[in-house]
């Protein structure tokens, strides 16, 4: 995702863990993949203040798919910086608890 939130990649794992295509995804607000009392726009902003100033930032909570099903997710949101050090990004982990076996996916 891009340093205001917005995802900027949709990955294969990402689309088998939400169901949301990478059409409907690339540009929209990482807060619709959670449910809106489980993650607000203020929450996500102190995560992405404190993934781009200290160490990746972990949480537990609820994932969205896309068709209003809920599942308990692992978080992990990374900064990503350039060759100067510079931030330009995020990555966001994301795991389904519910079933270990799924591959991480990314956005």
């Amino acid at each position: 995702m891009d340093t205001d939130g917005r995802l900027t990649s949709w990955n294969a794992g990402a689309e088998r863990l939400y169901g949301w295509r990478s059409d409907e995804m690339v540009g929209r607000d990482v807060v619709a993949l959670h449910p809106p009392e489980d993650l607000s726009p203020e929450s996500l902003a102190e995560a992405r203040r404190l993934a781009g100033s200290h160490e990746p930032v972990s949480r537990k909570g609820w994932g969205l798919r896309k068709d209003g099903g809920r599942f308990q997710a692992e978080t992990t949101l990374s900064a990503l910086r350039d060759e100067q050090g510079r931030l330009h990004g995020f990555s966001l982990l994301a795991r389904d608890l519910e079933a270990r076996s799924d591959p991480p996916a990314q956005g």
